[in-house]
C-alpha cells in the first residue's frame, strides 16, 4: 500500500513542527505546501524541500489529506474546500472560531466520507489515557491554574492579538487543550461565570477566571494567565479520600495513599499516527471534528458569559 500524500496550509512556526513530526512517521509523507503568500510559500518550500502551491485546487490535486495550521478564523473555510473534494482534513486546533463553519464542516466530511480531526493531542499522554480509562470515581472538585508568561509580542506580532483573527485569546488558544481534556474524561460542563481581562493596548483577553459544573454536581475552577514572570501549571482533582495533582512532570496523589506515576504528555507525533490509522482502518480518529465543536461550543458559551474585570 502506497504511503498517505499530505499538504500543508500554511507556513507559521507550527507549520515547521509538522514538518519535522512526518519526517518521523511511516506510511505517509508531507509532500507540499500551501500558501496565501507566495513569498512565503516558496521561501518554506525550499526550507523543507516541499512542493510549493499558491493555487488551492492544484494543491488538493497533488495530496490525499491536509494538515492546516492558518488563523484560527480559516480553519474550517480551508477544510470545507478539503472535504469537497475528498481530502481527509486534520486541523490545528481549534476547530475554528464560527459554530456555524464548523458544523457545515462536518456535514461535508461525513457525506463525502472523509477523517476529520482537531489536534488535541493532550488526550494522547499515557495519563491522561488512564484517567479517562479507569475513570475516577466520587470526584467533587476540579482546579486548574494555568499561570504561563508570553509577552506582548506572542499577541501584537501575530494574528494571535486579531480577535477577528483569533477568535479570542488565552481561553480559546491555551486553555483549549485543558478543556478538551476535562471534557473529554467529565464529560460536558455548564458554564456557571466567567469573568476576563487583558493587558493594557491588547485586543484579546490574557487572563480568564471561569467556574463550571461538569455532570454529576463536579465543580470546576480555572484560573489562567499569561500576564505574569512565573510559570505555574496544574490540574488538581479533589475526590472524597483523596487529592490527585497532575503537574508538571509528576501526577501526585499526596493525601492518601501516596503515589506518584511519570508524566507521559501526549504530543502531535501520536495524533497524526492515530489519524493515518484512522484513515488507513477506515475508523474515527481519536478526537473527531464533532469533539472539536463540543470544546468550541462550551468556549463560545464562555465568550458569552464574560463580564470584563
Amino acid at each position: 500500500m502506497r504511503r498517505l500524500r499530505f499538504g500543508l496550509i500554511g507556513t507559521g512556526y507550527i507549520s515547521a513542527k509538522y514538518v519535522s513530526v512526518f519526517r518521523k512517521v511511516k506510511n505517509a509523507e508531507l509532500v507540499a505546501v500551501f500558501s496565501r503568500n507566495k513569498e512565503r510559500g516558496i521561501w518554506f518550500s525550499k526550507k523543507y524541500s516541499l512542493k510549493e502551491f499558491s493555487d488551492f485546487n492544484f494543491f488538493l490535486n497533488e495530496v490525499d489529506a491536509v494538515v492546516i495550521t492558518t488563523e484560527n478564523n480559516t480553519h474550517a473555510d480551508f477544510g470545507i474546500k478539503a472535504g469537497e473534494r475528498g481530502k481527509h482534513i486534520l486541523i490545528e486546533k481549534p476547530v475554528d472560531t464560527d459554530l456555524k463553519k464548523v458544523k457545515t464542516l462536518i456535514r461535508i466530511g461525513k457525506k463525502k466520507n472523509v477523517k476529520l480531526s482537531v489536534v488535541s493531542q493532550y488526550r494522547f499522554g499515557r495519563l491522561i489515557k488512564s484517567l479517562k480509562e479507569k475513570m475516577i470515581s466520587k470526584v467533587k472538585s476540579i482546579e486548574l491554574v494555568y499561570f504561563n508568561p508570553r509577552p506582548d509580542t506572542y499577541y501584537k506580532d501575530s494574528w494571535k492579538g486579531s480577535r477577528e483573527k483569533a477568535g479570542g485569546g488565552i481561553v480559546i488558544n491555551l486553555l483549549v487543550h485543558f478543556l478538551d481534556v476535562m471534557i473529554w474524561v467529565f464529560g460536558v460542563p455548564k458554564v456557571v461565570s466567567a469573568k476576563i481581562s487583558s493587558r493594557h493596548g491588547l485586543e484579546v483577553e490574557d487572563t480568564a477566571i471561569i467556574d463550571l459544573e461538569f455532570p454529576k454536581n463536579i465543580k470546576a475552577k480555572i484560573r489562567a494567565t499569561t500576564n505574569t514572570k512565573v510559570k505555574r501549571v496544574y490540574l488538581k482533582i479533589r475526590t472524597k479520600k483523596r487529592v490527585i495533582r497532575i503537574s508538571d512532570n509528576i501526577l501526585s496523589n499526596f493525601i492518601y495513599n501516596p503515589l506518584s506515576f511519570a508524566w507521559n504528555p501526549g504530543t502531535i507525533k501520536l495524533q497524526v499516527e492515530d489519524f493515518i490509522q484512522a484513515i488507513k482502518k477506515n475508523r474515527d480518529p481519536l478526537v473527531t471534528g464533532e469533539e472539536g465543536l463540543r470544546v468550541l461550543k462550551v468556549i463560545d458559551e464562555i465568550y458569552k458569559k464574560s463580564r470584563v474585570f
